[in-house]
């Protein structure tokens, strides 16, 4: 069975997407600020196991795979004269993910200081939605760069 282009690069997209927000997630919270994390009780503590390390990781290849079919809608019904950017529309689903996951945990949670919960997590939404952009951005290229190429003046190139 043939992958059709556009679900390859969708695929590749959740993909790059799942590692870059584990990796922002796990460089800043447990390598780079532990001390903070650990110290201010931002996060419910569970026991690390492998049940709970494949969750993590599904949802984050999840919320990848939601974001990268929608751009991937948006693109593929994008007028020519006004295509789909990556730019705008990182921006918007990140500004999302924030509202969502960052500022609607504050008021669920007990934490000893929001102000920084709340400074970290923007910055690592910005990361991971800057990085995600630049992935989108490679990836489509090659679509609407190969499209282009494809027809010359009305005509189908071989």
């Amino acid at each position: 069975m043939k992958i059709p282009p556009t679900l390859k690069k969708v695929l590749l997209a959740a993909l790059a997407y799942t590692w870059i927000e584990a990796t922002v997630a796990a460089l800043g919270r447990r390598v780079l600020l532990t001390d903070i994390y650990d110290g201010a009780d931002f996060f419910d503590t569970v026991e690390p196991s492998l049940s709970v390390f494949l969750q993590g990781m599904s949802i984050h290849f999840l919320a990848g795979l939601l974001v990268s079919l929608l751009f991937a809608r948006m693109w593929t019904s994008a007028r020519p004269d006004r295509p789909a950017s990556p730019v705008t529309y990182v921006i918007v689903m990140g500004l999302l993910h924030w509202v969502l996951a960052v500022y609607g945990y504050i008021p669920r949670h007990h934490m000893t200081d929001a102000g920084v919960f709340l400074g970290l997590e923007t910055l690592f939404v910005a990361i991971t939605f800057a990085l995600y952009g630049l992935v989108l951005s490679r990836i489509f290229k090659r679509q609407k760069d190969s499209t282009k190429a494809q027809s010359v003046g009305g005509r189908q190139l071989t």
